[in-house]
């Protein structure tokens, strides 16, 4: 998260009509993650331009911060795969996501999401700008991931697996 930041304030020193919404939440109560980028939104400026928006239930107001949202991002170090991305996808946002774990074997880069090298601020704000400056690109890659987000519901996939477990 501490790239997506930096790599937010680059844009916005050449763009002023941006907005990072970050959601999420912590195990600890202290919420020792979100305190420290807050630290570092107010070191680099960029505090007025981010909205921290913490925990929210998976459904309607889940879904009401992706429709709110014009691109996910998800510049994790190591994942499985986030059902997040499917839920993205599903709600009409082009993805930006690091190349960890099970990601780059499900989706395809340059196709359906921008996949990242984890770590990078560089890539992740050229990701970013290459989706503001190139709005071509941006509705392919919502229409791309809409039908492969409609292929991977939970109904689907559960079907699949008895398949697959049926023929063992």
């Amino acid at each position: 998260m501490v790239e997506l930041l930096n790599a937010f304030s680059e844009i916005t020193k050449s763009k002023t009509n941006v907005h990072l919404n970050i959601v999420g939440w912590e195990d600890d109560p202290k919420i020792p993650v979100e305190s420290e980028l807050k630290i570092l939104a107010k070191k680099l400026n960029i505090e007025a331009s981010i909205t921290f928006h913490g925990f929210k239930n998976v459904g309607h107001e889940l879904n009401e911060m992706y429709r709110m949202a014009d691109i996910y991002i998800l510049p994790s170090y190591h994942e499985g795969f986030p059902r997040t991305i499917w839920e993205a996808m599903a709600n009409s946002l082009p993805v930006i996501c690091t190349s960890v774990g099970s990601i780059p074997l499900e989706l395809e880069n340059e196709h359906d999401a921008l996949i990242v090298q984890p770590k990078s601020v560089q890539e992740i704000q050229k990701a970013i700008n290459r989706l503001l400056k190139n709005p071509s690109m941006r509705r392919s890659f919502i229409k791309n991931g809409r039908i492969k987000a409609s292929h991977n519901t939970l109904e689907i996939q559960t079907k699949n697996l008895i398949k697959l477990i049926s023929n063992e």
